[in-house]
């Protein structure tokens, strides 16, 4: 009804059945209502049950574990199975050479495709039908409301979906102390993973009338080794001189293929995506990458005395995804440290057990770019006919284009660090300040329109990068069978662009900023730049601007000249975090233990935020859509309701814009409280042990965020709300036992 007066229809609630479909207007005089959260999202069980036996022959050690875990989705069809076999066996063959072999085999069953939309939960109508008239007969109700938004969730189903996925891992190492040299190692450690998935899908035409049926079948193979040779001389002079000598060399291949053939329009559905021959129309595709890398590196380290030390490092590293002429860079590292508590005018100070102070430089590159990045892109294009009565001919485009310079980002850093531990390892700790500043980062810049592309992978830019990190752990009672045990830790981290790509269109003497990528000389990554608001336009309220009107979100006027245009645009905050901390407790009393973390991610001063805009425009996410869909439960604008935080229901925003809220959080993230039986009775029954424990996971959260939960991040959103999956609560029941 309120959709209905925002939009100056007419709205008698004598009239409401007027305004439905007939689905919803006979369940609305029935009295039957249907809570589609309810009925798809419902409290999920799991089972984790795990095996292992482990011995030793001569000279020989072994190691084999099993593990079955099966996990039900919190929404229907989304279940999990996973079996994994792991096999360890070491040999020392003789008193200078041994060998080890690992291996890991895991099946991952993900077969079932859940309703993935939950954002549409919240358009269903209370008043439509799971089943075909409006009875449990079993067939379930095509569109639920009669429109054809959307399909029933519970066809899901109905859908045949295998999605099996197995990983096969071997590891073999070889490790040789020269016998001949006393002091020199040789090790080689071999690995190699290869990994399936095989999908299969098929819906009959009841599902997908429009393509009377559809079935896919896919196949990706995926292999990787690792092989590193490895060479270390340890040797120490006159008791106090400590050399290391180490160098290695190494090589890493990776290849992926994949194949899939889909199918459409069956005469014959019985035999699914077991016969894709029956389809009228057929497709098919297949691909191809492979990468390599390689690193060079040597390494120096010297010590005097227990009390001094430096260590030097050299590593060239190479990466087939860079351009000719760029593939390798050379890394530089080093260090000292000075071990204080090992001095002898420290030797009366009892209390101080131990203190170190480290100092070191270091180098490094990033590689984290697509395998094919310095080349173009080329796809399918449109198919064009030649000619009038010409056949089609299937052409191809370039999409993406080449940079033949591509390289490594690099970064430069700084650390200084103190180890400490005081009264008898009471309290420990660590705290390191670092500083950085990255060159040549792998980003996407923007390009003119004439170009024809939208923007390039390249090396542009430099950001520096300075922060704080503290972490303490300490035994805050000890006494007899009682012991309390706090260890924290805190971080805070501070970044800016000091350049982009030294750009000065506007003439004023400084670098351009990049607007479109939010990127800005002198402010952090992460910046959230756009129009302000503050509250809502309310009824009565003078000067409000063209195109907007009572209940709609007041746009800030940033410039203050009277009229809102583009710049009015301005820096409102970050996503990135102000601080973060964790800290947790371990409590013990005789044979009962119970441990419990919290963990915490701070905003303030502008940090932390993220745009919420779905809890607060209750039509942001069903702006095409009709009256008669469930809106999101807020506290909307009307006249009579002249809320100034959630706009009117029919709003739709003139200029995009975002409504932030501050994610900051307090998460109680782990409770597990357990009991180890008494060992003397367990003696009785060769048990070497038995404990019984129940946890908890993410069991409450401390937060102003009005969505879902406000830590996650993925592709175009920070914090969940609407249309995500919620955080999982996890409680455990479980028996750790040992024979």
């Amino acid at each position: 009804m309120d959709y209905r007066i925002a939009q100056g229809d007419e709205a008698d609630p004598a009239k409401i059945t007027d305004y439905l479909s007939l689905i919803e207007a006979n369940n609305y005089k029935a009295g039957k209502t249907v809570d589609w959260f309810k009925e798809l999202i419902k409290p999920a069980l799991f089972s984790d049950y795990n095996a292992s036996i482990s011995g030793q022959a001569n000279k020989t050690n072994y190691f084999l574990s099993g593990g079955y875990l099966t996990q039900k989705g919190i929404v229907d069809y989304d279940d999990f199975k996973r079996i994994s076999v792991r096999l360890n066996v070491s040999n020392k063959i003789t008193n200078w050479l041994a060998i080890n072999v690992k291996s890991t085999f895991t099946s991952m069953d993900y077969s079932g495709q859940p309703y993935g939309k939950l954002n549409q939960l919240h358009g269903l109508s209370p008043y439509s039908n799971i089943y075909e008239d409006g009875a449990s007969s079993g067939k379930y109700a095509y569109y639920p409301m009669e429109d054809p938004y959307f399909r029933n969730p519970y066809l899901q189903k109905d859908i045949i979906d295998e999605d099996i996925r197995t990983s096969l891992w071997g590891a073999v190492s070889t490790i040789i102390d020269v016998p001949f040299v006393k002091g020199l190692k040789l090790t080689s450690n071999y690995s190699i993973n290869h990994r399936q998935n095989d999908q299969n899908n098929f819906e009959n035409s009841y599902l997908d009338p429009v393509q009377n049926g559809f079935a896919s079948k896919k196949n990706e193979q995926f292999l990787s080794w690792l092989f590193d040779n490895i060479v270390s001389y340890n040797k120490t002079f006159n008791g106090v001189h400590d050399l290391s000598l180490t160098g290695l060399v190494s090589r890493e291949f990776y290849k992926a293929s994949n194949t899939l053939a889909t199918a459409n329009n069956f005469f014959n559905q019985a035999t699914g995506f077991y016969a894709l021959e029956l389809g009228e129309v057929q497709k098919n595709s297949s691909g191809y990458a492979d990468q390599n890398q390689t690193a060079v590196m040597g390494r120096i380290n010297y010590g005097y005395d227990n009390r001094y030390s430096i260590t030097g490092t050299v590593r060239r590293d190479g990466y087939s995804a860079f351009a000719e002429g760029n593939k390798y860079a050379t890394f530089l590292s080093g260090g000292i440290a000075w071990t204080v508590s090992e001095e002898a005018f420290m030797k009366d100070i009892t209390w101080m057990d131990n203190l170190k102070i480290r100092l070191s430089y270091g180098q490094n590159g990033n590689q984290a770019i697509d395998r094919y990045s310095t080349l173009a892109k080329i796809s399918n294009a449109k198919q064009y006919i030649f000619g009038d009565g010409g056949t089609s001919q299937v052409g191809a485009e370039v999409t993406g284009i080449a940079n033949n310079s591509l390289g490594w980002e690099k970064t430069s850093s700084y650390n200084l660090g103190i180890d400490f531990s005081i009264f008898k390892n009471r309290l420990s700790g660590n705290i390191d300040l670092y500083s950085s500043q990255t060159t040549d980062l792998l980003l996407k810049r923007d390009l003119q329109n004439f170009t024809g592309y939208a923007d390039v992978l390249t090396n542009i830019g430099q950001t520096a990068n300075k922060g704080i990190e503290i972490a303490l752990n300490g035994d805050i009672v000890r006494s007899g069978n009682i012991v309390w045990n706090m260890a924290g830790t805190f971080a805070l981290n501070r970044n800016k662009i000091t350049k982009l790509v030294g750009a000065d269109n506007d003439g004023d003497g400084k670098e351009d900023d990049n607007i479109a990528s939010s990127w800005f000389i002198g402010e952090p990554l992460g910046v959230i730049y756009g129009y302000g608001i503050n509250g809502i336009h309310q009824t009565g309220e003078e000067n409000i601007p063209a195109g907007y009107a009572p209940g709609d979100f007041r746009i800030v006027d940033y410039d203050g000249d009277g009229e809102l245009s583009a710049n009015d645009r301005h820096i409102l905050g970050y996503s990135t975090p102000n601080y973060r901390f964790s800290i947790t407790n371990t409590f013990s009393y005789k044979n009962w233990a119970l441990f419990a973390r919290i963990n915490s991610i701070q905003g303030g001063n502008g940090y932390y935020l993220g745009n919420n805009i779905a809890m607060h425009n209750p039509n942001n996410n069903f702006a095409s859509w009709t009256e008669r869909f469930s809106f999101t439960q807020m506290d909307y604008w009307t006249p009579d309701n002249p809320s100034n935080t959630a706009a009117r229901i029919n709003y739709t925003a003139p200029r995009g814009h975002a409504y932030l809220e501050d994610r900051s959080f307090i998460r109680l993230q782990d409770v597990t409280l357990s009991y180890s039986l008494n060992q003397q009775l367990l003696d009785k029954y060769k048990i070497k042990g038995l404990r019984i424990f129940a946890s908890g996971t993410n069991l409450y959260t401390w937060t102003k965020w009005s969505g879902y939960d406000p830590e996650p991040e993925g592709d175009g959103y920070k914090g969940t709300t609407i249309g995500h999956f919620p955080m999982l609560r996890t409680y455990t029941v479980g028996l750790d036992f040992k024979f």
